[in-house]
């Protein structure tokens, strides 16, 4: 009789959890853009595979912004005092470069920031979005959503993609097109003044000269804010001089609109 000897390591097969193995502490620096006060470095912890939205969830309730929505918070990544990209919702933590840049969040509303501009301010202002499948922006009234996946599609293009197959384009998911897919617009912009709201980036730039020559660099936080397309020039250099910092308020300056962030 031949006997078979079988070694067995008891903890082998057996998974101990880590504590807090997939959390993650992320810096990120809070400011509101027309307020006086300096920008606030939050240490918030997430799990390692959450996203933008998560770090926006926990930035609300770490500061008890209850009063603030979460879309009227944008996230950016700055290197240098200048915005590399912005962040959207649906961005991992783990695809954002924290060795060489920041994360920043900021306050921007969900409406037009020109102050003492009437005309502005009571029309429409409708935020763009552009189409899953041919890319181009639309306002809402011009494109669907899927409310399941909150997928977003141009009217030509989802006729045409239910006619080749009738799935969502997005999620690939079996749908009816007169339940499941509705018109983004909540009201109808074609009875008032739509104007057409521009996510802009300012940026600060200091001047001065050395050795007979100007040069200049980057300060501070660059800022976004929301302007409808057609706004005069006053107005733009008092929006700019409302977010400019407090102890440069009498220092003279310029407005220059170059073509990137």
């Amino acid at each position: 009789m031949s006997f078979t000897s079988v070694k067995r390591e008891p903890f082998m097969y057996l998974s101990i959890p880590i504590p807090r193995g997939l959390e993650e502490q992320v810096v990120v620096n809070w400011f509101v853009p027309h307020s006086l006060v300096n920008p606030t470095r939050v240490l918030l912890t997430v799990m390692k595979y959450h996203g933008i939205i998560n770090l926006k969830k926990e930035l609300i309730s770490t500061l008890s912004l209850n009063e603030i929505l979460d879309s009227d918070i944008i996230f950016v990544e700055v290197k240098n005092s200048r915005i590399i990209k912005v962040l959207p919702n649906d961005v991992m933590l783990k695809v954002i470069d924290r060795a060489s840049s920041m994360i920043v969040a900021m306050y921007v509303g969900s409406g037009p920031a020109v102050g003492g501009n009437k005309e502005a301010e009571s029309a429409v202002i409708v935020q763009w979005h552009s189409c899953a499948i041919c890319l181009e922006e639309f306002e809402d009234s011009k494109l669907t959503i899927h409310h399941k996946c909150q997928g977003m599609l141009c009217k030509t293009c989802l006729e045409a993609a239910f006619a080749h197959n009738p799935v969502c384009a997005v999620c690939q998911m079996p749908i009816d097109k007169d339940k499941d897919v509705v018109c983004m617009a909540t009201q109808d912009p074609s009875s008032q003044d739509v104007n057409r709201l521009l996510q802009v980036t300012v940026f600060f730039r200091h001047v001065f000269a050395e050795n007979d020559m100007k040069t200049s660099e980057l300060f501070g936080f660059p800022v976004i804010i929301n302007l409808p397309s057609p706004v005069e020039g006053i107005k733009m250099h008092e929006i700019i001089k409302g977010i400019t910092p407090s102890h440069l308020q009498n220092c003279s300056h310029t407005l220059a609109v170059t073509g990137y962030m």
